[in-house]
């Protein structure tokens, strides 16, 4: 982290991680269905020509998502960013003080404005455009 984020560091609203340690337990379940939204994610792999993604929402099922942890900092996993027969597993960590929302549904498809169940709006930011 460089000194430029540390200082944009909000601090973790208490709620959310008491809804990520939620959705970890919900995972088992292939009925449950999230997604979040951070401002930026990172993949942990050096060998991406971009180690870090902007406004990239996640989804979160068993499907598409595994090995998750939670810590004080950061939520890390192993997910699947595109669907297909071939597709990648990334092992990404997503800091907690950069997600703004998560949504969960019971029945996958598109997430609807009932679904959310985090949000945080001043947390949303738009990428450095260098």
């Amino acid at each position: 982290m460089d000194n430029q984020e540390l200082q944009n560091q909000k601090p973790v609203d208490p709620r959310l991680p008491i809804i990520l340690n939620q959705m970890i337990i919900d995972v088992a379940n292939p009925d449950n269905h999230y997604f979040v939204s951070a401002n930026y994610f990172d993949f942990i792999a050096e060998d991406h020509e971009h180690r870090r993604r902007y406004l990239n929402p996640v989804y979160v099922h068993q499907d598409s998502a595994w090995n998750l942890k939670l810590t004080e900092e950061e939520l890390v996993l192993d997910v699947v960013l595109a669907p297909g027969p071939n597709a990648l597993k990334e092992r990404i960590r997503i800091p907690l003080n950069q997600i703004y929302s998560v949504h969960q549904n019971r029945t996958g498809g598109m997430f609807e404005s009932d679904d959310l169940i985090f949000h945080e709006s001043g947390k949303l930011k738009m990428p450095p455009l260098n």
